[in-house]
């Protein structure tokens, strides 16, 4: 997920998610996979009718395309939360491993899900969704997104890493 609100400086969304990507394209670079990854911005939580992410599901259904998973990463480091990852349409095997990873990392939770952000239109496409962000219900890091306040002092720049580290034993693993 790309974004930011114009205007602010944008370090927790969504400048943070960009690092954790970046970061995550450098530990993947030399691991061969069974499947294509592909590596595609969206930004279509801020934008009505998400003609975005429309466009890429018509493009790969025309090109007889499957997706198996999609990875959103939103809002994420700030630095007095953890990782949360929520995840959509997975069978119960998949969530034992998935826990199971969750386990070896001291600051990656399991978290609630919710439905306003780009990975939601494939949630609800019943495809396979991973979302992370340091969002939840009750955070203080929901007032300072889309604000003056959204600077880099906020961010903890270890979680990134351990978070695009994360991810990739999630990618590894399923």
């Amino acid at each position: 997920h790309i974004d930011s609100k114009y205007n602010t400086p944008g370090a927790i969304d969504n400048a943070s998610g960009i690092v954790v990507l970046l970061e995550l394209m450098a530990a993947l670079k030399n691991i061969n996979f069974e499947y294509e990854i592909q590596f595609v911005p969206f930004n279509g939580e801020e934008y009505y009718e998400v003609s975005g992410e429309l466009k890429y599901l018509e493009f790969l259904n025309e090109n007889l395309q499957n997706i198996k998973l999609v990875v959103n990463l939103d809002g994420l480091g700030y630095n007095k939360s953890r990782t949360s990852v929520s995840l959509y349409n997975f069978e119960m095997p998949e969530k034992n491993k998935i826990s199971q990873i969750i386990d070896r990392f001291e600051n990656i939770n399991l978290g609630e899900e919710w439905y306003a952000g780009d990975h939601s239109i494939f949630a609800f496409q019943k495809i396979k969704a991973a979302a992370f962000t340091a969002f939840d219900t009750n955070s203080e890091v929901l007032n300072i997104t889309h604000t003056q306040q959204d600077t880099i002092a906020n961010i903890n720049i270890e979680l990134l890493i351990e978070t695009a580290e994360f991810v990739k034993e999630l990618l590894t693993v399923l």
